[in-house]
């Protein structure tokens, strides 16, 4: 991803008119992963509003969509490694939902 982004920086710097001075340019590169995460259990939208608030509380979450429906959570990290998969299953059992069936 960080390649990608220098390539793209050097592409448009060097497209560019031709300047008789050099010129500093800055970019911010947010890395964002994505992550679905199934939820059993939920019934209603209090349901899903407790399981958004628990997922938010976790820390390297950026946002959380949940679907009742489907019956999943998208996590939206900014940090993955404080955000990981068990930290977000915890999150989910706090909130009193599962992330496995039943009996499994």
């Amino acid at each position: 991803m960080k390649a990608i982004a220098l390539a793209l920086l050097l592409a448009l710097a060097s497209c560019g008119q031709q300047q008789e001075e050099p010129s500093a340019v800055a970019v911010t590169v947010a890395v964002v992963d994505s992550l679905s995460l199934p939820v059993y259990g939920m019934t209603c939208d209090g349901c899903v509003q407790a399981v958004c608030n628990s997922l938010e509380k976790v820390e390297g979450v950026g946002s959380v969509e949940v679907d009742l429906e489907e019956g999943v959570a998208l996590v939206r990290r900014s940090d993955p490694e404080k955000a990981d998969l068990g930290n977000l299953r915890a999150a989910v059992l706090r909130a009193g939902y599962a992330t496995e069936p039943e009996g499994d």
